[in-house]
């Protein structure tokens, strides 16, 4: 009988072993282990975007005397980071207005410079805001706003200025000078500073 016993427990053993299986077809699968918190991917840093390094821009500006006699040159520096738009930044200069107390603006400051447009050959359109139209020109400051604004951008390359306002061609601004052709910088050189 211990035989027996024994013979019965071995084939208790054995039979789980001969015993066909599933095993084959269900899927492996991991015992569950604890959550692990999900770390970001560092962030991506953009570089800092790279500002132009200021650059200091003197230009020479033409504005009357108090009494309207003649025009004067002044020189103006200033600071800037747009270069590709000295032109117009030099005419805003100009508008602003001389520093020297004995010359006169030619420009209230509320006319503005909407562009300033290369045409290529040294020529080039100045639109102005409608601001220009309403100026209470006579004819000598008109005469000097015709003379000043062409020697200004002489100093960037533009032997002729078309003149617009609101980017359309103007004849005249206040009735005393013909817009109509381009203007034409006179020699720079029979221009005085104010002392």
């Amino acid at each position: 009988m211990k035989k027996f016993t024994l013979l019965l427990a071995a084939s208790l053993l054995l039979l789980p072993a001969c015993a066909p299986s599933n095993q084959a077809d269900q899927p492996k699968t991991d015992p569950p282990q604890a959550e692990q918190p999900v770390t970001p991917p560092p962030a991506v840093k953009n570089p800092p975007a790279q500002t132009p390094e200021p650059k200091t821009e003197t230009v020479v500006l033409y504005y009357p005397d108090a009494q309207l006699m003649k025009l004067y040159k002044e020189n103006r520096t200033f600071t800037t980071t747009a270069t590709a738009d000295l032109p117009k930044q030099a005419l805003q200069q100009w508008i602003a207005g001389p520093k020297h107390d004995k010359l006169a603006p030619l420009l209230p400051a509320s006319v503005q410079v909407q562009s300033v447009k290369d045409l290529g050959g040294g020529r080039c359109e100045v639109s102005f805001s409608n601001d220009l139209i309403n100026v209470n020109f006579g004819s000598t400051l008109e005469s000097m706003f015709a003379k000043g604004l062409p020697l200004v951008l002489a100093q960037y390359g533009y032997q002729e200025v078309t003149v617009l306002v609101e980017g359309k061609p103007v004849e005249t601004i206040a009735g005393h000078v013909t817009f109509d052709q381009p203007l034409r910088a006179d020699d720079a050189a029979q221009y005085e500073f104010m002392q």
